[in-house]
């Protein structure tokens, strides 16, 4: 399993930034990753599971947040750039 972690801002935080940790149940390895990846963990104290589609990672279309919960939907932004970092930089 991979760990992402990062932050986005917040606006009902009190600092204006929310946190993110999440984990995918496979490990970042360029020849065995491939869709579908489940993602789960934590967004804001928000328990969330979201799966990614696609193996390219980069954009809204290349995961599936139904059921992400609206109050964070801010993040989804960040935690979509934050995978995107850590599939470009897996060995």
């Amino acid at each position: 399993m991979e760990r992402v972690e990062g932050e986005y801002i917040d606006y009902s935080a009190p600092n204006n930034k929310g946190y993110f940790k999440l984990k995918s149940d496979k490990d970042f390895n360029p020849f065995k990753w491939s869709p579908p990846i489940i993602w789960e963990g934590v967004v804001s104290r928000h328990k969330v599971k979201f799966v990614q589609t696609s193996d390219s990672g980069s954009n809204r279309n290349d995961y599936d947040f139904t059921g992400f919960p609206v109050e964070i939907e801010d993040a989804i932004d960040s935690i979509i750039e934050a995978i995107n970092e850590a599939m470009r930089t897996m060995n």
